[in-house]
Formats: structure tokens, sequence, C-alpha cells
């Protein structure tokens, strides 16, 4: 199998300095950050695609950074960042990978893979930071989590779960918060004969798991988020789906084992918290990375995914492809009713020309209706990666956009001002950077109409990553 080729990240949206060591540096605030803001934003993103004889296939499986803007005044921001400490780096560092990756061949020979039919799985926690309790956690797709210094953004040591679920629950980095019930809930995978869904869930502070449910299927989908109620969880089993066995002896990447089977439906998985039946339900064929928001309508329950007609957003990730220009996956706001006394599914597009890393007034809304949803778009042309961050009303159909010349922003979190009773009553934090400045920013936006606050500028780039949270001070 051909290794993959280098990909040069020099003033793209993919830019880094991580590679460098630790850095932290004052940064330049233009405006006046609101006064009630204060705390830690904390992100992670691919950052190191190459090393030695080591190269990413795949967005995802470049090795991950960290990094953290510290709010301590309306003036004040502090900037820090740091390559992930993690068993992946190291090997990514002496030109190897013998760990199983997202859709980066593992480095394993011949004999290795006969003797381990089952390759151990990346610790590369680059999809997600989260603070649960008292720790700031990064998490990934595999039974690996890492618990990070805030200050240093060092790694103090796997998370470690005292419970009958075992270390081989594979977890996937979107849990959700029950915020009424103070609960974490998550979803993991088992591999065997056959797969096993399972959802679980735990106070914040405690790292005890306990289940709430199992799903078990033949051949398994590829799970990165699932939708949470106060009484339900509805696992997506849209059809991209793999057979446990395929991934043994294999040096192949995780995604390579899947096969889009776009002629048979999506199954929504519908999991009953409070012990209820397991029910599942068909709609049409789709792919979703992420959901929106969940809430009980009734005997009905509704949720709003971001959907892609088919899987192919996935290879459109793949370094090759992010060499080539004009490429784009569409992606729309779909509202799915799911009619849980006849099993019927109703599907309404709210917004056809959707975004991708959506966020909502979690605290506010979560397991209520919601109105407000904000993202952020992305389309690649010729001449590069474009953004625009975005600001959906649900009720008018209206849409707020933001715009700031080549910057790329990735996902918009959203921070509620402290008494606010509105929905979008706070900001945006959006980071974005330049790839003709080679310097990035954290933005902050007005969360009801995106117009810009303050701007605490940094000297250096920060790539285009994927997940992180806010924590006040």
């Amino acid at each position: 199998m051909p290794r993959p080729t280098p990909f040069s990240t020099d003033h793209t949206a993919f830019a880094s300095t991580a590679r460098a060591g630790f850095a932290s540096q004052e940064a330049r605030v233009e405006g006046e950050i609101p006064p009630w803001l204060r705390g830690d934003l904390v992100r992670t993103a691919p950052a190191l695609f190459a090393e030695g004889r080591w190269a990413a296939a795949h967005w995802f499986d470049a090795i991950g950074m960290l990094y953290r803007f510290h709010v301590a005044s309306p003036t004040s921001v502090t900037w820090s960042q740091r390559l992930l400490e993690c068993d992946a780096a190291r090997a990514a560092q002496r030109g190897e990978m013998p760990m199983s990756s997202f859709a980066t061949p593992n480095t394993r020979g011949a004999l290795d893979r006969a003797l381990h039919p089952v390759p151990a799985r990346s610790d590369n926690t680059n999809v997600n930071v989260l603070k649960l309790g008292p720790d700031w956690v990064a998490m990934t797709e595999t039974e690996t989590q890492y618990v990070i210094d805030p200050a240093s953004l060092s790694t103090r040591g796997r998370v470690r779960y005292d419970d009958a679920l075992g270390g081989d629950l594979a977890m996937i980095a979107h849990p959700h918060l029950d915020v009424a019930r103070r609960r974490v809930v998550n979803v993991g995978t088992r591999l065997g004969a056959s797969a096993e869904l399972v959802v679980f869930e735990h106070a914040p502070d405690e790292r005890r798991r306990v289940e709430v449910g199992r799903w078990k299927t033949g051949e398994f989908p590829y799970v990165h988020a699932f939708a949470l109620t106060p009484s339900k969880t509805v696992l997506i089993d849209h059809p991209l789906r793999a057979r446990p066995a395929s991934l043994l002896w294999s040096n192949r990447g995780y995604i390579e084992h899947f096969e889009w089977q776009g002629r048979t439906p999506t199954r929504l998985v519908v999991i009953d918290r409070r012990g209820g039946p397991t029910r599942v339900l068909e709609t049409d064929p789709m792919f979703v990375f992420h959901t929106v928001h969940a809430f009980d309508d009734g005997d009905a329950l509704v949720m709003d995914v971001i959907a892609y007609p088919d899987a192919s957003v996935i290879d459109a990730l793949r370094i090759d492809r992010l060499r080539d220009a004009n490429i784009t996956a569409q992606a729309s706001l779909v509202r799915l009713r799911l009619d849980l006394a006849t099993g019927a599914v109703r599907r309404e597009v709210l917004l056809a020309d959707g975004f991708e890393f959506p966020a909502v007034s979690y605290g506010q809304v979560n397991g209520q209706r919601h109105r407000r949803v904000w993202g952020a778009r992305l389309v690649r042309d010729a001449d590069g990666l474009r953004s625009t961050l975005v600001r959906l009303d649900l009720e008018r159909g209206d849409l707020a956009t933001f715009t700031d010349g080549d910057v790329v922003y990735g996902e918009p979190v959203f921070v509620a001002r402290p008494g606010a009773t509105a929905e979008d009553d706070g900001v945006i934090l959006a980071v974005g950077s330049s790839p003709s400045q080679g310097r990035a920013h954290l933005a902050v936006l007005r969360a009801d109409d995106l117009t810009r606050v303050a701007t605490a500028h940094v000297d250096v780039p920060l790539p285009l990553g994927f997940h992180g949270s806010f924590a006040r001070a």
C-alpha cells in the first residue's frame, strides 16, 4: 500500500507553528470584551501533517495541538499553544505509526499483524476538548481520553474510568450534558463477533459510567455524534457501515473498512433513558457528522441534524483532495420528526445551503425547543478555503452572516451573558486565521446579529480545527 505524500500547510488555513514547542503571548485586543466574559477558551486542531517518513492521509489524522485564549479582563487576553503530548505524536516524530488511525495506513509489518490481529487504536485526541467537572478532557474516537493542564496545555494522564464497561470501549468525542440532571451522556462502540453501541452516563465530576442501554448490530455505522432529549437518546445508523471482522489483520485506516450502502435507509435507533424498549425507525439515506439539537414533543421526538446526501464529504477531506481547488461538500440543515407512536419519520429541510460545526445556546435550551443556531459555512475554491459564520433564526427563517476577508473561521462557541433570558443574549467566540497574513485571532461577536465586539490578535497562524469549549473563570 503506497504511503501518503506530505502535505504542505504553509500559507493555508492549516498552517501551524505548534511543532516548535510550547508558546505563549499576550494578545493585542481591539475593541472591548464584555466585562462579564472571563475564563478560558480551549480548543484542539490537527497541526502536524508530516514528519520524516510519516505523513497523514486525512485531515482527521494529523497530530493534534491544543491552544488556549485566557480572557482576564476587557482588554487582557493571553494565548498559548502546545503540540499534543501522546504516543501517536511520539511515533509520528519517529516516522512511524503502528496505531490504527482514521484513514492513514499503519506501519505494522506482516508478522505483527499476524500475531496481533487488532492494532492499538490511536491516542491522538485531536477532536474535542471539554471541561468535565474539575478536568479539561481532550477526546478522540477511541478508548483514550486525556486530562489536560489548561495553563501549560501538557498532558496529565489518561482518564481512568472505574466501572464494569471496561477499558476497550471506543467512546465518541461528542458527549452531551443533561443540564437538569447534571449527567454526562455518551456513546461507545465495542467490537466482537458483532458490534454493540453502548449508551452510558455519569456525573461530570465522576469517572464511573452507568449503562443506559445498548444496541447490537451485525454491521455497525461510523458514529461521530448522537441526539439527546430528557427521555431518549438517538443513535444514527446512516448507511456507512462496516463488518467487525473486516478490521482484523488489516493495516488500512479505520474508515477504509466502511462501505456506503446508499440503497438502504438511515436507521434511527431510539434508546429510552428510563429503561423502555428500544425503537428503530427509518428515513431516507443520508450521512451525518453533527447533530444540532433535539427535544421531546408529546409522542414525538424532534432532532435537527447537519445532513449530507452521502458520505463523499469524508473523501473530500483526504490530504490529496485538500490540495485541489473547487472542493465543496454540500450539507443541509434537516429537521427529523420521529413519531414514536406510529414509527413514521417526517423530514423537513430547514436550510438547503447549510453549514457545519453547529452550536446552540446549550445551557438554556437543553432538552427544550430551540430557535437559534450558529455555524460555519466552509467552501474551497481556486483562491483557497473561505468561510462565513452564520446565525439562523428557525422561526423567522432569517440568516445573519459574518465574513472577514480571507480569515478562515471554524466552530463558533456560544457564551451566554449571566442572567440572560433571551436565547441569543450573549456572544459568539470564533477563532480565525488569515493564510495571507500568517496570523490568527479570537473574534468576539454579538450572538444576535454577528456584529464584531472585540478581537484578540496573535502573531502566529492557528490551523482550522474541530471543537473546543469555554469555561468561565
